[in-house]
């Protein structure tokens, strides 16, 4: 986070402090009106620095503390509540980069519960920790699909649920890598299980039907299935299909 710079409010002549209302003005170019106390802003006032950012709001000895906006360069803006001079509580935060983050602040950082809306257009919404995703939280993606999800440190870390359409995959992330059974639950009633191991699928795979008849075996990495189909009587059949193509569809048809 920026920090911001302040300026000495106090006359040539140190034995004259300002004090109420006034207008300052500053060798750099700086110019500060509003309310003084004892030499420093304090109170409700207005600071046009020299570069053309500016900070309106109530200022307490010198520094931001309360309610106040700040206009930054490149279209950064923040409205909300700060403590000496860092953003703190809650504000509204829009960054040079064009995202922007509704939520709690703590000494300048997204800590809390907050809701980001990156300029890419995903939306996060959840718990933070020193500016990054820490905690529960949900992202919806462009394609409307929503991520339920733990997150440490900004990093996936834990289970994961991924909605999109009506149909539902659960996993498990650790450090921002997923092993273990991926779980996709589709809106026909099948239900396919892709195991992973270090972040790469590792070609076995589990299909289970409406009708509890199970496939269990090999996906390639054209995704064409082969496999060893388990009637609920218990037979047996070797089967083998494409998850891409009408196989696939003509397979879940038959349940």
């Amino acid at each position: 986070m920026k920090q911001y710079k302040q300026q000495q409010i106090l006359s040539n002549n140190k034995s004259i402090i300002i004090s109420g209302f006034g207008v300052h003005v500053t060798d750099t170019g700086s110019k500060y009106e509003g309310q003084f106390s004892k030499g420093k802003q304090h109170g409700y006032g207005t600071m046009t620095y020299e570069d053309g950012t500016r900070y309106t709001g109530n200022w307490f000895k010198g520094k931001y503390s309360g309610k106040g906006k700040y206009y930054g360069l490149s279209n950064y803006f923040y409205d909300g509540e700060w403590l000496f001079n860092k953003m703190n509580g809650f504000g509204t935060l829009i960054t040079q980069k064009g995202d922007k983050y509704v939520g709690n602040f703590v000494k300048g950082l997204f800590n809390g519960k907050g809701n980001m809306t990156y300029k890419t257009g995903i939306i996060y919404t959840g718990d933070w920790k020193d500016g990054m995703p820490h905690g529960f939280g949900t992202q919806t993606m462009l394609d409307g699909s929503k991520v339920q999800a733990i997150f440490k440190n900004g990093s996936l870390d834990g289970d994961v649920s991924i909605v999109c359409n009506g149909e539902r995959t659960t996993c498990t992330f650790t450090n921002n890598k997923v092993s273990g059974e991926v779980v996709s639950y589709y809106t026909t009633g099948v239900i396919i299980k892709r195991y992973w191991e270090n972040n790469s699928m590792s070609g076995k795979i589990k299909l289970i039907f409406t009708d509890k008849s199970e496939i269990e075996g090999e996906v390639d990495s054209f995704n064409v299935v082969n496999g060893v189909k388990t009637e609920p009587n218990g037979t047996k059949t070797y089967v083998n299909f494409s998850l891409e193509n009408d196989e696939f569809n003509v397979e879940l048809n038959k349940q």
